[in-house]
């Protein structure tokens, strides 16, 4: 029979820990997704993963925002929000938003990807994201996708095509996600 080696959840926040030196418990993963929206809005995040995605699903070195140091910088903040996320989902008793109730998508919303459940309550979301794949599945896929934009080869050589399409999704609903819990939380 084999070994099994347990992994104490935060081996996998290691972004967190080296960015704000510090135990990634400790870290205040709203701050964490200030920064994140505070370096760019959710339009422009949203925009800028559409464009690190494209350069990953090429099959040649197609990055067009300056350096590879850039792509190298975006999925490092990529990474932020996902431990963030996680973060906020472990600790959902403390950030919890008001109770579901169905609002109606203000028009400066959309385009929106999230649910009116989802957009009500984000919480819900991260619950469905951390659920649908564990924090190291998430990160392992972000790291494939880092590599990708930064060589020659597609993202698509190393996963399947319906995980790059989770991957986009997902990710592309945790940005929308994150922000809204952002607004509720100022609230």
């Amino acid at each position: 029979m084999q070994k099994q080696h347990h992994v104490s959840p935060g081996y996998w926040l290691n972004r967190i820990a080296v960015h704000y030196n510090s135990d990634p418990f400790k870290a205040n993963p709203v701050k964490v997704l200030q920064a994140f929206f505070d370096y760019a809005g959710r339009a422009e995040q949203i925009k800028a993963f559409d464009d690190f995605c494209r350069a990953a699903l090429k099959d040649s070195y197609s990055w067009q925002h300056g350096s590879p140091a850039n792509a190298l910088h975006y999925g490092e903040q990529l990474e932020l929000l996902i431990e963030a996320c996680y973060l906020l989902h472990q600790q959902a008793g403390r950030y919890a938003s008001k109770s579901y109730n169905p609002v109606a998508v203000p028009v400066t919303e959309f385009p929106m990807l999230l649910t009116s459940k989802e957009f009500s309550n984000p919480m819900a979301f991260l619950a469905d994201f951390f659920e649908k794949r564990s924090l190291r599945r998430w990160k392992h896929w972000l790291q494939l996708f880092t590599t990708a934009t930064l060589s020659n080869g597609s993202v698509a050589e190393e996963m399947e095509a319906t995980h790059i399409f989770i991957f986009i999704q997902y990710l592309k609903k945790l940005v929308y996600a994150a922000s809204r819990l952002l607004a509720l939380q100022e609230e």
